[in-house]
């Protein structure tokens, strides 16, 4: 199995659900810029979209969209079912719903900001009051929920918290979230985001 990456993008919460599973995996680095993996093969003939994450199957089968790979590699694991749930009832698509939250609504809107062709002025007037009640609905879930499904760790934990990471990239204080700052916080020591993250930040 192989992972297909960026370091810093969205294919850190399959890094981190990867680690929480404790599988073997092999890692290559995707440069945007070229379209270079770090073996120097063309990436768009790996995924036509050109995006990240990409997961290689040992059969060679290619997976592309985070969420989907997040709900594969907890599906086909053993120890999955505690990341997302197997049984097709409730609590399945609760993880589900909030894992298409993050990747159709918090994902684009916290993605935009790194867009130079937009102006500083649109993205304040309008893109940052978008961010705001996005943010203001998950402060609201986690003043419910010690987690974002409930008071259980789930792979929509792994995803949000990368996004979370973003903030940092943007100019937005999470401490503005007194929910959303002491969850992040939280997950930052926990030892397959830990682990993730050095991983990463080990990289040039």
């Amino acid at each position: 199995m192989k992972l297909y990456f960026s370091k810093g993008s969205c294919s850190l919460a399959s890094r981190i659900a990867i680690n929480e599973l404790g599988l073997d995996c092999q890692y290559e680095k995707v440069d945007f810029k070229t379209s270079l993996t770090e073996s120097g093969m063309d990436f768009t003939k790996i995924n036509a979209k050109g995006s990240v994450p990409v997961l290689q199957l040992s059969s060679g089968e290619i997976l592309t969209e985070g969420s989907v790979i997040l709900q594969y590699l907890a599906d086909n694991h053993s120890q999955g079912g505690n990341f997302i749930p197997r049984e097709m009832a409730l609590p399945r698509y609760r993880v589900l719903e909030k894992l298409n939250f993050i990747s159709s609504d918090f994902h684009k809107t916290v993605g935009i900001f790194f867009s130079p062709e937009i102006s500083k002025e649109i993205k304040n007037s309008v893109l940052r009051p978008r961010l705001d009640k996005l943010t203001n609905y998950i402060e609201k879930e986690l003043t419910q929920h010690s987690f974002f499904v409930g008071d259980h760790y789930t792979f929509a934990d792994s995803y949000l918290f990368v996004i979370l990471t973003w903030f940092d990239h943007i100019g937005v204080e999470r401490k503005a979230w007194p929910k959303i700052n002491a969850y992040f916080e939280n997950l930052k020591n926990r030892p397959a985001i830990a682990k993730s993250l050095a991983e990463e930040n080990n990289l040039n």
